[in-house]
């Protein structure tokens, strides 16, 4: 920083443009800094190249226009980058003594740089440079192609999906004589057919000269935005006010003005917001260019875009069949244990009844409870003997009171519950940490696939031994299939299907669900009334006694 001082004084931050409000000096600032501490220690990578880690930055890099944020650290990677791969092109075609001419070149570069220079421009006088000399002159080609895929070609504008969480810096409201500054890029929306509207909503972190960030203060102050359907954002200044102005562009030579929206500001949650609506496929893009008249740098902390519409119903819906998935899987869960201890109980009193030597309050035992003196196997199945010549099962327990019905579906309900579990937590997740929607996307017809697979394994066993419920059983079987379809093939539309299409799946795979779970219910208590039925028929003959 000192060289850079050196050369050129008095260096600002950020400038106004007709793309607005950028940060090429203070991020030109920062990268022909970092250029030739890199060139001196012959590193490109600080984070892992000093004894510090620090500054996290790379050399090596593919960003572009569209990669600024607005603060000057990030943004220097762009500048940076361009001149490091060119460097990389000079070793790698003409050797190290070129390399060195090629640094003193850059410092030629420098020194020839004023304080309203903006990447073209540093740049374009760089590759004049280079022309004009006769040994570098052969990486031309290369050093122009760098700069027009980073620079020259690049649309400042930023295509933001629901999958992204960056952190804008705003420019001070002092770049401009009349207060007024915007965001160093604009962000291009990309809704889908079935979405009417789109919130882009952040933290709001106001940037203090004496306590550093905070979010008070000034960070209260509501932002401003210019919002364009369909076309991209032209700014421009007030030829009266100076104010930064807005207008549609869509390329048809007309300019249409665009308002100063207000944004939203929530003082509990220190959070901005802008919200946009608009008609179901009508739009397939959405640009918006905040603004701000703070005269401090204002942060956009964690900014996250919410498409409203068939996703986020989508989003709801998983979460909520998730829930009542492991609902199910609890109540089931407290029944099995209440039989698994009345079976429990069942057997201590047979083993007790089967003692001998008890006397006379054994027998009366025995007649005041005639349904425990049944024969061991009507609750454990067969097993070896113990020291008293009672026979007891290895399975005695709470299998020793399902039927082979009821504990196929067990396995059921226990394996359908521990992946309803991880559906509500992967939709649960999401909804809060917006970033993984699009891995939900993909996850959730897989796990709706993994439920049904398990359905068709118990529920087509279970049909062989099932009576009166195997209607039900087969009922969801195809309420299984049902569901798992009508997921995958609606996470898989793209963008051309619209509300109706998504509508139709979505009461299917909800019908499919409440069938299945209905269903479900319904073999399961058919089986243990069954069960119950046949536990209360004529007991066994009471034991007699034997002598006075």
């Amino acid at each position: 920083h000192a060289v850079v001082s050196r050369f050129i004084p008095g260096l600002p931050s950020y400038i106004w443009t007709s793309e607005g409000s950028v940060s090429d000096p203070g991020a030109m600032n920062e990268a022909w800094s970092d250029y030739f501490a890199a060139a001196h220690c012959g590193i490109s990578d600080f984070g892992s190249g000093t004894f510090n880690k620090k500054p996290n930055r790379n050399l090596e890099n593919s960003n572009t226009c569209k990669d600024m944020v607005g603060q000057v650290h990030a943004d220097s990677l762009v500048f940076s980058g361009a001149l490091w791969s060119t460097r990389n092109e000079v070793t790698r075609l003409l050797g190290p003594a070129a390399t060195l001419q090629y640094d003193r070149l850059l410092a030629r570069a420098l020194s020839l740089s004023a304080v309203t220079d903006d990447f073209d421009a540093s740049l374009s006088r760089i590759l004049g440079l280079i022309a004009a000399d006769n040994t570098l002159q052969a990486v031309s080609k290369f050093a122009e192609a760098e700069c027009n895929k980073r620079v020259f070609s690049c649309i400042r504008s930023l295509e933001y999906s629901q999958d992204q969480d960056v952190t804008f810096s705003l420019p001070p409201a002092t770049v401009t004589a009349a207060g007024y500054s915007t965001l160093s890029v604009q962000l291009v929306l990309k809704p889908e057919a079935a979405d009417h509207g789109v919130v882009l909503r952040w933290h709001q972190i106001y940037v203090s000269p004496i306590l550093g960030e905070v979010d008070l203060g000034y960070a209260s102050t509501p932002l401003h935005a210019f919002v364009s359907l369909g076309c991209p954002v032209k700014l421009g200044l007030n030829a009266s006010t100076g104010i930064p102005e807005g207008f549609s562009d869509c390329g048809n030579g007309q300019l249409v003005p665009l308002e100063h929206i207000k944004a939203n500001y929530d003082d509990n949650k220190k959070e901005g917001s802008v919200t946009v609506w608009f008609e179901p496929g009508s739009v397939d893009s959405v640009y918006i260019w905040t603004a701000h008249d703070v005269p401090a740098i204002m942060k956009m902390h964690g900014t996250l875009a919410d498409f409203r519409g068939m996703r986020w119903v989508w989003l709801l819906v998983l979460a909520a069949v998730g829930c009542a998935g492991v609902g199910t899987g609890v109540v089931v869960t407290l029944v099995l244990l209440g039989q698994w201890r009345l079976a429990r109980r069942q057997v201590q009193v047979q083993v007790q009844m089967q003692v001998p030597g008890q006397g006379q309050g054994q027998e009366v035992q025995a007649q005041a409870n005639p349904e425990a003196q049944r024969e061991p196997s009507r609750c454990c199945g067969g097993g070896r003997q113990n020291a008293v010549g009672v026979t007891r099962s290895r399975t005695c327990g709470c299998c020793a009171a399902l039927s082979k019905p009821q504990r196929i579906l067990l396995v059921q309900h226990v394996a359908s519950t521990v992946v309803f579990g991880c559906l509500a937590a992967s939709a649960t997740v999401a909804l809060a940490y917006v970033p993984s929607r699009t891995l939900l996307s993909m996850v959730s017809p897989a796990l709706v696939v993994v439920i049904a697979g398990v359905d068709v394994f118990a529920l087509t066993a279970m049909s062989a031994a099932a009576g009166r419920e195997r209607h039900f059983v087969r009922a969801a079987l195809g309420a299984s299939f049902t569901s798992a379809v009508s997921a995958a093939v609606s996470m898989s539309f793209n963008r051309k299907v619209g509300v109706a299409a998504h509508a139709v799946t979505l009461s299917v795979f909800l019908l499919a669900c409440v069938v299945r779970f209905i269903c479900g219910g319904r073999c399961w208590a058919t089986s243990w009334s069954r069960k119950r039925a046949a536990a209360v028929e004529t007991p066994p003959a009471e034991s007699r006694r034997v002598g006075p």
